[in-house]
């Protein structure tokens, strides 16, 4: 049901997660080993979820789901040729698995633009649900935002002059050195 809903409401959908198996070296649930109590129904569902993605209206973003979903050999081949028992042991991360991380990382980056700006004009509560937070406190929300970009332009500015300083100084040390050489 969320991905159809996230389909609808996103004009691209990316599906982080869905279907790792232990065949990617991942456990049905993060936090246990327990393993899956319907694997006919786990099955039905990818081959949908796999309808969807043939079709372009979603799309997996982690590395080698089909693959490792298809055989274990096409999934170690994904990986590079290690076996994911090798992966697993050495928690190594493939070319394709830090390529996946890098576009979550943008992608999460562009998300939370997004919602930072649904986070400062509404609010939720379990008794009244989604309503419009009043200007003021919007106001008040921006200022505090503002504030603290400042301070970590501020920070990043001294920073930046005090590595300038630091250079200039040994630069400045380094011409009253008995052994200087110019353009040596």
């Amino acid at each position: 049901f969320a991905i159809l809903l996230a389909s609808q409401m996103c004009h691209q959908v990316s599906l982080f997660g869905f279907y790792a198996s232990n065949r990617h070296g991942a456990r049905h649930h993060y936090f246990n080993s327990e393993v899956p109590s319907n694997q006919d129904r786990d099955e039905s569902e990818y081959e949908r979820v796999l309808l969807l993605v043939k079709h372009g209206l979603v799309r997996f973003g982690d590395p080698c789901v089909q693959e490792c979903h298809d055989s274990k050999e096409r999934c170690e081949a994904c990986w590079g040729g290690a076996s994911l028992e090798e992966l697993a042991s050495r928690e190594r991360w493939s070319l394709a698995m830090k390529a996946a991380n890098s576009r979550r990382d943008k992608q999460w980056a562009e998300f939370v633009k997004w919602d930072w700006k649904m986070d400062l004009e509404w609010s939720w509560d379990d008794e009244t649900g989604l309503s419009p937070i009043p200007l003021s406190r919007q106001l008040a929300i921006q200022e505090k935002a503002a504030d603290k970009r400042h301070q970590e332009h501020r920070q990043k500015t001294i920073a930046k002059r005090e590595a300038q300083l630091a250079s200039a100084k040994a630069a400045a040390d380094a011409m009253h050195n008995p052994n200087y050489v110019a353009g040596a």
